[in-house]
């Protein structure tokens, strides 16, 4: 992924997707083309090793919330497919040790990071959004700020920041 730059998003009248610019060649086109790939909103996160890119997507037909995959870098293709198991994010961050720490609704949800499902929860005294992990793994920031009633998420006010322990989840 160092020759290329990866955005989600919509071109008029097509499906909301990973798209990859080249600079090179100043040219833009779909980077994941399967099925399981279409429909990601947004929030992009790549793996220290550069294996998996984390993304939520679109919500599906008749769903209120958006989904969450884990994508392999060298295929473009799904690994942890959208499903109720996997569960949405709006956010995510992904640990040296490879998992991935989600955010939704203001919880924070540490994950596997090739089957994204859920291994635990991280105990906080505010809602959250957006993390990010320190390349060294031993500090964590995220936002915080009320609950937006048209979204479900909080409203970025205040970035906080803290020691972290990722072998047991939890802020210092």
């Amino acid at each position: 992924l160092s020759s290329e730059v990866l955005f989600a998003g919509a071109r008029a009248g097509e499906t909301t997707q990973i798209w990859s610019y080249d600079p090179v060649r100043a040219s833009t086109q779909p980077w994941a083309t399967s099925a399981a790939a279409t429909s990601l909103a947004s929030d992009l996160a790549i793996s220290r090793d550069g294996r998996r890119v984390a993304a939520s997507a679109a919500p599906a037909a008749g769903a209120s919330s958006p989904g969450g995959t884990v994508l392999d870098v060298a295929s473009h293709a799904a690994v942890a497919q959208p499903s109720a198991q996997v569960g949405s994010w709006t956010g995510a961050a992904f640990q040296p040790d490879h998992s991935l720490v989600t955010a939704n609704a203001g919880v924070l949800t540490v994950r596997n990071g090739d089957t994204a499902l859920p291994v635990a929860f991280v105990k906080l005294d505010a809602l959250a959004s957006q993390p990010t992990i320190a390349r060294n793994g031993r500090a964590f920031a995220y936002v915080t700020g009320a609950l937006d009633g048209a979204t479900g998420q909080p409203t970025p006010q205040e970035l906080r920041v803290h020691s972290w322990a990722p072998e047991s989840s939890t802020l210092g």
